[in-house]
């Protein structure tokens, strides 16, 4: 096991240094789990779960980020997971627009022997699970500008309105996990094609390859359901550093025979940029709730950079669809019937903030 850890921060520390534009990021980097890594799909416990998600950037700025996404995966019962991942991107007010497209299949493999599964003892039992991202994207300027990140050269460039092309989308997840413990590594937009889009004006490029290193952690204190934890997500683009680390707790309750949990979180976001010059970025606070079938989520980042007067902070809001907690533990009892093992669960929403 210790070894197979080495080996995962080796691949996900190898990075290869190009310079054009970075990909949105999240602050709910554990919801948006298919963004963040596609080796994390299925791994909910439970038949399905659906999630959508808007981060409004800077939103007092003029030309703001604005990124949307939504997803899908769900457990075959077969050690087979499947998922689907749609994300729009608009830097700018309906400047650069990035749209992502694709399906993920991941297979787990229990990493202990038949004979060593503690009797579905999670918090023991470990699981790795390979992933696959396949997909389209589209990137198109939407606007007339003159000045966007993916001028060739920065050089300013006239009537840049309706250029769009598509770019194949290729991406590779790895992630080790139990009850308790995550580990993983992702690579996105592998599939390089090395053409400018238009042949008059060579403007858009496919977007850089983007490396992700991830892991946290979860402690039950079941004495009074309550849960606490901690996680970190380190992400390289484009030459640039960016990583969060975030402690959070949560807390489940009965009110009228209903479920209900409530979670918070703190995180701390730096970077380094392409300078080399290392930076603070922002304090996230985060909050959500959780009453049977739903779960809704806010965080919001407070700049601590040299933009505080100007940004307002960032605002981003998630809901998740999940089936009732009577319909997963029936799945949690027919995956461990059939597979001889009990269903993986690190993206438990007392894990995933």
């Amino acid at each position: 096991m210790k070894k197979l850890f080495i080996y995962l921060m080796f691949m996900g520390m190898f990075v290869y240094q190009t310079s054009h534009a970075q990909s949105p990021l999240f602050s709910q980097y554990n919801t948006s789990n298919l963004y963040t890594n596609p080796a994390t799909v299925g791994m909910t416990g439970s038949p399905f779960v659906g999630k959508m998600g808007v981060r409004d950037q800077w939103s007092n700025l003029d030309g703001g980020y604005q990124t949307q996404y939504a997803s899908f995966e769900m457990n075959t019962l077969q050690k087979l997971n499947v998922g689907f991942l749609a994300s729009n991107d608009i830097a700018g007010h309906n400047g650069l627009n990035t749209i992502n497209l694709s399906g993920v299949i991941g297979y787990v493999i229990p990493l202990n022997k038949p004979k060593r599964m503690y009797h579905g003892n999670l918090s023991k039992t470990w699981y790795l699970q390979p992933a696959l991202q396949l997909g389209i994207i589209n990137k198109a300027i939407r606007s007339q500008y003159k000045n966007i990140d993916d001028i060739n050269d920065g050089t300013p460039t006239q009537n840049l309105n309706g250029l769009s092309d598509w770019f194949p989308e290729l991406g590779f997840g790895l992630l080790v996990t139990n009850k308790e413990t995550w580990f993983g590594v992702a690579a996105h937009h592998l599939f390089q094609t090395g053409e400018e889009v238009d042949d008059i004006n060579n403007v858009l490029l496919p977007p850089d390859v983007r490396y992700t290193v991830h892991g946290g952690i979860l402690k039950e204190l079941s004495s009074n359901d309550v849960s606490v934890g901690g996680s970190f997500i380190l992400r390289v683009q484009a030459g640039i550093y960016q990583s969060d680390f975030t402690v959070n707790a949560s807390k489940t309750m009965l009110y009228k025979n209903n479920q209900i949990t409530i979670g918070g979180s703190l995180g701390y976001r730096t970077f380094i940029d392409s300078q080399q010059e290392s930076n603070r970025d922002a304090i996230i606070i985060g909050t959500s709730v959780r009453f049977n079938n739903f779960e809704f989520g806010y965080s919001y980042d407070y700049t601590i950079s040299n933009l505080t007067q100007n940004t307002m902070g960032t605002n981003e809001y998630s809901i998740v669809i999940y089936p009732s907690w009577d319909k997963k533990k029936k799945w949690e009892d027919k995956y461990k019937k059939r597979n001889h093992v009990s269903c993986p669960s690190v993206a438990d929403p007392r894990n995933y903030r």
